[in-house]
Parts: C-alpha cells; sequence; structure tokens
C-alpha cells in the first residue's frame, strides 16, 4: 500500500519497551521495529504493509517512496489526513450515531398514532439525546 504518514508518535510502556503509531492516510498502524520509524518524518510518501492483529495494524513492512505527487490513498482518506482528522475516531462516531439510531426506531416502533414523518422525526431527536448521553465525556470527568 501507498500514503502519506500525517503524524507519527513515540509510546512507551511501563516495562520501557516502546513502540510507534503512524497516522497513515488517516488510518492508525502501530509499528514495534524502531528500523521501520526512526528515518520516517510528517509528510513522507511510504510504502507499506500490515498485519492485522486484532484491533491493531502491525506495519510488517515500510519504506520512502520518491513520488510525493502521486495519489497516495483514496479521496476520503485524503480529505481527512489534509483536515487533520483522524478517520478512525470519525468512524466510531459513526458507529456510535448508527446504534442511537437503531435504538431510537426501536423505541419508536410503537408510535403508530404518529404519520412516517413525525415518527422519523421523533426517532432522530431521541437518537440525538441517546447520542448525546453516550459522548457526555464532560460527566465522566465530574464523577
Amino acid at each position: 500500500m501507498k500514503g502519506k504518514i500525517s503524524k507519527i508518535w513515540i509510546n512507551k510502556l511501563d516495562d520501557g519497551r516502546t513502540y510507534a503509531t503512524l497516522l497513515i492516510n488517516g488510518r492508525k498502524y502501530t509499528s514495534w521495529e524502531q528500523d521501520h520509524y526512526q528515518n520516517l518524518k510528517k509528510g513522507d510518501v511510504v510504502e507499506y504493509e500490515f498485519r492485522q492483529a486484532g484491533n491493531f495494524k502491525n506495519i510488517k513492512s515500510i519504506a520512502l517512496t520518491d513520488s510525493k505527487n502521486e495519489p497516495t490513498g483514496d479521496i476520503y482518506s485524503q480529505y481527512f489526513e489534509e483536515n487533520g482528522l483522524d478517520l478512525e475516531l470519525i468512524k466510531n462516531r459513526e458507529i456510535v450515531r448508527m446504534s442511537c439510531l437503531k435504538s431510537a426506531l426501536y423505541a419508536t416502533q410503537t408510535l403508530t398514532e404518529l404519520d412516517i414523518d413525525e415518527r422519523a422525526e421523533t426517532a432522530i431527536e431521541m437518537a440525538k439525546k441517546f447520542e448525546q448521553y453516550i459522548t457526555d465525556f464532560e460527566y465522566l470527568l465530574r464523577k
């Protein structure tokens, strides 16, 4: 695969081991091999291979390319990268929204006295409240 690095950060575990997280085309990848990331920087275009391990995408190989002007991924990923957005965070947010909408549709299915437009609007408003409740991180910080 080919991609452009938009961020690299080094993580250190309690036992002293370090690994890097690389944001390439809006997606996070990890590497435990210092040789993979020690000479890389933000803006580099790379060719890489990864292996999925649970929720983690572990880099198997990575190398700089000299083709900075070639496209480096799909348009969706490039938009998020260019605007400094984390594609995985946005995808997780979309999952939360869809889950809230599904719950709201289930909760409003018995409102048969409302016409379809009113029922849809009620479900959407309920889904928004569910989402706000789920993503209210300030509430968690107050505890």
